[in-house]
């Protein structure tokens, strides 16, 4: 079975945070954030299926993704939402 690798954006760590690039791992912490109804009230309000999540996954080759260095919560595209 061949591994996907998706593009990668460039790696930036500052004293606080950790900009990296999406990966074919985030994607069960999306599908999570994704179908969650409270999640998704602001920003459309249709909680999102597995493909439709895949296929946005996808969509973010090359987009960083934000993560506190410490604690290591991330966010979304750089938005509110979050999942460690």
């Amino acid at each position: 079975m061949t591994k996907l690798r998706l593009p990668e954006a460039p790696r930036i760590m500052t004293d606080r945070l950790i900009l990296r690039d999406h990966r074919a791992t985030d994607f069960e912490a999306s599908v999570h954030m994704w179908s969650d109804k409270d999640v998704v009230r602001y920003i459309g309000g249709v909680p999102s299926a597995p493909t439709d999540v895949w296929s946005r996954l996808l969509r973010y080759a090359g987009m960083w993704m934000v993560c506190l260095r410490k604690s290591g919560p991330c966010f979304e595209r750089g938005s509110a939402l979050i999942w460690s």
